[in-house]
């Protein structure tokens, strides 16, 4: 029974080589826009993202990137957090319908939720603890990208 409990798993997990962006290195030119024919890559606060739901591996986007910001990496359908500057952390990820709840938030600083294409499908402001509560039962599934200031996370909904 266990073992078909895992084999069900690793079926059902989206296992396959994406692409994504080194915000170290991306100025935000938007070259890469044009060679993704999927739509999966957004500018998303001045920086490439790309959406890993929306992404099938095909490279092409790396030839239109004037500074070598974009590389492959293995995707198993969770994203981790991304913590550039230590603060922003979720309490579950991917996150079931219903809310997520952001943690190490600047105090009183709107949060954002945008989608694939960088527009807000959602916002809050936290309160003087750096928590937010954000409903996103009515987000259909997919990767949305987290913005408070200047940290940013990829949220998954499953």
């Amino acid at each position: 029974m266990i073992k078909l409990f895992f084999i069900l798993m690793a079926l059902t997990l989206p296992l396959k080589w994406v692409y994504t962006v080194d915000e170290t290195k991306c100025n935000g030119c938007g070259n890469c826009l044009y060679g993704c024919s999927e739509g999966a890559i957004s500018l998303v606060g001045g920086d490439a993202w790309i959406d890993p739901e929306l992404c099938t591996g095909c490279g092409n986007c790396v030839y239109f990137c004037p500074r070598d910001a974009i590389y492959r990496v293995w995707y198993t359908g969770v994203e981790g957090v991304e913590e550039p500057s230590g603060g922003l952390s979720l309490s579950a990820n991917p996150v079931a319908a219903g809310s997520v709840v952001i943690l190490g938030v600047e105090p009183c600083t709107e949060v954002l939720i945008l989608d694939g294409f960088g527009r807000a499908v959602t916002h809050g402001l936290a309160d003087p603890e750096g928590t937010l509560e954000l409903d996103v039962s009515r987000l259909p599934a997919g990767s949305y990208r987290v913005v408070a200031g200047e940290e940013a996370l990829v949220i998954s909904v499953i």
